[in-house]
């Protein structure tokens, strides 16, 4: 086989490779939004239907901060974690009509 040939095998094969890592990526990037999850709050709420919450929206309810360190990591047991969150209470008080 010439040496042309061969480069030219050896670029119609990087050619397909990158096309090949472009569909995963694609592929990827679908399962990636699909896999995002909300969270339904139903009953009685304040707009009459249920109230979905987003990631995004639920971090920006999410005011409290807890740092505490893992009992069961006895491997790290002297590490904080510094954990960020709404408690259900909150949103509930936010959101469902009080009766």
């Amino acid at each position: 086989m010439s040496k042309d040939k061969s480069l030219l095998l050896s670029e119609t094969h990087c050619e397909r490779v990158y096309a090949r890592n472009a569909e995963i990526v694609a592929d990827n990037a679908k399962k990636a939004q699909q896999s995002q999850w909300n969270l339904v709050i139903q009953g009685e709420t304040e707009i009459s239907k249920s109230l979905k919450l987003n990631w995004q929206k639920l971090q920006a309810l999410a005011t409290n901060r807890i740092r505490t360190t893992d009992p069961l990591d006895i491997l790290h047991s002297n590490e904080i974690f510094d954990f960020h969150g709404v408690p259900v209470s909150a949103l509930l008080q936010k959101f469902v009509v009080a009766n």
